[in-house]
């Protein structure tokens, strides 16, 4: 079972297209987490307009006891789900190594410039939300690479 957290439409559309071969669930808000049904399942987040990090989304994926979990990010965040397999990846990531990274295989995913503290990543969402300027990703990434990281 996939569960997709994303609060894109087209997103999820494409996410259920890719993986075809299996249950895919959409998820947009922490209330429809079922921790009994959706136990064990190949979590897939979208962090675009989805503040799941500094919620009790958080806390309801972790409970899942997740296999693993892919979130389409342009910055890593440490230990975000504690000892749950975390991969980052950006969203330019290819249809081929997205399908491989779900498979187990390897792709040749690149690692973001920035990988953030639970706490630096809120700091800086703060300041993005604080702005209200709609360029949160690249927002954050400017305050990372300037301010919170030497």
């Amino acid at each position: 079972m996939f569960l997709i957290i994303t609060r894109d439409t087209m997103f999820f559309t494409a996410m259920k297209n890719i993986l075809s071969k299996g249950n895919v669930v959409h998820i947009q808000n922490e209330e429809e987490i079922d921790v009994m049904l959706h136990q064990n399942a190949f979590v897939i987040i979208d962090t675009l307009m989805n503040n799941v990090f500094h919620s009790n989304f958080l806390t309801q994926i972790e409970r899942l006891k997740p296999v693993h979990v892919i979130i389409f990010s342009p910055f890593n965040i440490k230990r975000c789900l504690g000892k749950v397999p975390v991969t980052f990846v950006p969203r330019t990531i290819t249809i081929i190594d997205f399908v491989a990274l779900i498979n187990g295989s390897y792709c040749s995913v690149p690692e973001a410039a920035v990988s953030l503290s639970r706490k630096q990543h809120q700091v800086s969402e703060l300041h993005c939300e604080s702005n209200d300027n709609g360029r949160y990703s690249g927002e954050t990434e400017n305050i990372a690479k300037n301010v919170l990281l030497p």
